[in-house]
């Protein structure tokens, strides 16, 4: 009896010291970074993008997405212990998928993306893509730079959108995966040479994301030059909480922590004038419905002040200067789909945000095959033409200086 009871002991001993020291590889015990390639044992059968496996710990899942010019692309699966993932390819450095759960539970992706790489390399939305040098518009691509004129490539409608038409979501960034004692996700790098797309100097760029067991996705852009440059990276995501249905976003409702929008021209220009938001319909310094056809205005009709004509949702394509200071990590928006419960607070360091709510859309490969308002962008970054507009916060990175710029989303259920 007494030789049986410690056999036992000693064989629960045993198992607790392999299970000790397996944490202790996943999360070192002083809490600090530990940089690693992580393998799971799952089939790669098992991950497809509707099931995320249950995570014990924080994971990384690497695993094939197919090739461009015999290069391949891969596509690296991060969970948290709650369950909630992200995904990302190393093709533009773009997230595929993000899952969180409904007030149900049950876990969906919550935002759009296309069908396979060849869907990608057929879309013209930048689905998830880290958008660079220059995110948005510079007009008809030129800039003046400490007395230099400078010119770039031209992309859309005669000006520079999105760092052009060989822009950084165009091109296979180098990959490092990251575990720490409470966040999993990958580091991305791309080396951008002198004159790529018309822009003087090398710059050196990384996008690192993030997600941590609070269920908080960071993403964080960083740049050093070796010659002045103008520089403004983020993200184009798209979001739908209600999950897994590209239906129409005119139901979510939206706040936005903006006093003032920027006026732009017929080709989405900023004209250096800026509007409140106060007795128009973009008025979401309080929780409003994306779609919504009545408001209480105190001003006469006008231009600036339209009417929401019923059973008419035209949608947004719009500039908001942000309330807070750029530099701080602060509150911008909020989004929540009353439909699923989904709650997603958006926190930049960014100084505006891009109100998109995928006007364009046409069900067509262009735009991933979804219909018009199937999702909403919330794109933090500077200013459009910031270059052009001396007025704006400055968007030009010199050498032994680095840009740097925070986005964090967090995910929850809303009351």
């Amino acid at each position: 009896m007494k030789i049986g009871f410690c056999i036992a002991a000693f064989l629960v001993g045993c198992l607790f010291a392999v299970l000790v020291r397996s944490n202790n590889q996943a999360a070192p015990a002083d809490g600090s970074a530990t940089k690693q390639t992580t393998q799971m044992a799952v089939n790669l059968e098992d991950v497809d993008q509707d099931n995320t496996p249950p995570p014990m710990v924080l994971n990384i899942v690497k695993y094939p997405f197919g090739e461009i010019d015999d290069l391949p692309v891969s596509r690296y699966l991060c969970a948290n212990k709650n369950g909630v993932s992200f995904e990302v390819i190393d093709r533009g450095a773009a997230i595929v998928a993000i899952k969180t759960q409904d007030r149900d539970g049950k876990f969906a992706n919550v935002i759009l993306n296309c069908e396979g790489l060849e869907g990608y390399q057929a879309c013209d939305a930048y689905f998830g893509a880290a958008l660079g040098r220059f995110s948005n518009r510079i007009s008809e691509g030129k800039f003046s730079l400490d007395g230099q004129q400078r010119s770039l490539s031209i992309n859309q409608d005669g000006h520079h959108l999105h760092g052009g038409a060989a822009g950084f979501d165009k091109h296979i960034w180098s990959t490092e995966e990251i575990v720490d004692a409470d966040s999993v996700g990958v580091r991305m790098s791309l080396t951008s040479q002198d004159g790529d797309q018309g822009y003087p100097g090398t710059c050196h760029i990384s996008v690192t994301y993030l997600l941590n067991n609070d269920d908080q996705l960071s993403v964080e852009f960083e740049a050093t030059t070796d010659a002045p440059t103008p520089i403004n990276l983020t993200n184009q995501i798209f979001w739908n909480l209600d999950g897994d249905t590209p239906d129409s976003i005119a139901s979510h409702q939206l706040r936005i922590d903006a006093d003032q929008r920027l006026m732009l021209d017929e080709h989405k220009i900023p004209t250096g004038q800026t509007k409140p938001v106060v007795d128009t319909r973009f008025e979401f310094r309080t929780p409003a419905e994306v779609g919504r056809f009545d408001f209480t205005s105190s001003s006469p009709v006008s231009i600036d002040h339209p009417p929401v004509i019923a059973d008419t949702f035209n949608g947004y394509d719009a500039d908001f200067i942000l309330n807070s200071q750029s530099g701080t990590l602060a509150s911008a928006a909020t989004l929540v789909s009353p439909k699923s419960g989904r709650k997603m607070e958006v926190w930049t360091t960014q100084p505006g945000l891009h109100l998109d709510t995928a006007n364009a859309f046409d069900g067509l490969p262009a735009s991933g095959g979804l219909q018009k308002h199937a999702g909403i962008s919330l794109r933090t970054q500077h200013h459009p033409d910031s270059p052009n507009q001396p007025q704006f916060p400055s968007t030009i990175l010199r050498p032994n200086n680095t840009y740097q710029q925070s986005t964090v989303y967090t995910f929850s259920i809303a009351d």
